[in-house]
């Protein structure tokens, strides 16, 4: 069993510190967390409030964004800039498995123009999936990994529509940006029990670091993380609330 009540969670160029006003049990072997509630009651309530699902999801979206933008490197070891597009139907396709089957068509396709047959898997992505006005699906993706490709060529590998590409070359923080994009009405039936979003396999995952700041050591080693960040980056957001299992929270977040 551990003890924490902090712990500081690290994705690409973002740091992110959380303090919590209670103790944390984590079950090592189970990876399971205690906070005075039971599990049940966790899961029956995840089940009932879909707004915290959907802000679940966005925090998730947000962190493998940001663990991946710069993460992966070209064959003479340059970083890969992120690249963000929408697609879109042109036909008004509304049954969101027909929709997916057809995405992921678009990657096998994408991934033999630009890849050799050995690696045609390789591409690294994460893709929401949204419904518009009139029905149809749409998905916006980022890329991790794509090389440059004529736009013609992508839009030839969707096949479907139009296809557009989202400028972030001027975004602090391109996780933020992207989870935005996760729609806001997750009570949609179309979405009930379907995955909000997606991503390919072999992703980088981010770094969560435990404190637990009662002891004179974890005090010591988040004093040394927060140094740190204030250091060698910029305190982007600061907010304090109340939770009613955790008492006071403090959550900071540094963008290098």
């Amino acid at each position: 069993m551990k003890i924490y009540n902090a712990k500081a969670i690290i994705s690409g160029d973002v740091i992110e510190v959380i303090e919590y006003g209670k103790e944390i049990f984590k079950d090592i072997e189970t990876d399971r967390i205690r906070t005075g509630r039971s599990t049940k009651a966790d899961e029956a309530e995840q089940e009932s409030n879909r707004e915290k699902v959907l802000h679940r999801a966005r925090q998730e979206i947000r962190r493998t964004v940001a663990a991946n933008c710069g993460g992966w490197r070209d064959s003479r070891g340059r970083p890969f800039r992120p690249k963000f597009l929408t697609l879109t139907f042109a036909e008004n396709i509304k049954d969101l498995s027909v929709a997916n089957n057809e995405f992921k068509l678009f990657i096998l396709r994408l991934g033999n123009k630009v890849y050799d047959r050995k690696n045609r898997r390789c591409l690294k992505y994460l893709v929401i999936p949204e419904f518009q006005k009139r029905g149809a699906v749409h998905y916006h993706v980022i890329f991790f990994n794509l090389p440059y490709i004529p736009w013609e060529t992508i839009r030839a590998c969707w096949s479907h529509g139009d296809i557009t590409i989202n400028a972030i070359d001027e975004v602090d923080n391109i996780g933020a940006y992207v989870s935005k994009y996760l729609s806001k009405d997750l009570c949609d039936e179309r979405l009930k029990g379907r995955k909000c979003y997606f991503k390919s396999k072999g992703l980088l995952q981010s770094q969560v670091v435990e404190f637990n700041t009662n002891t004179r050591e974890g005090k010591k080693e988040l004093e040394t993380v927060l140094h740190t960040a204030q250091a060698i980056a910029k305190r982007t957001y600061q907010v304090e609330y109340q939770s009613d299992y955790l008492d006071n929270i403090i959550y900071r977040q540094y963008t290098l």
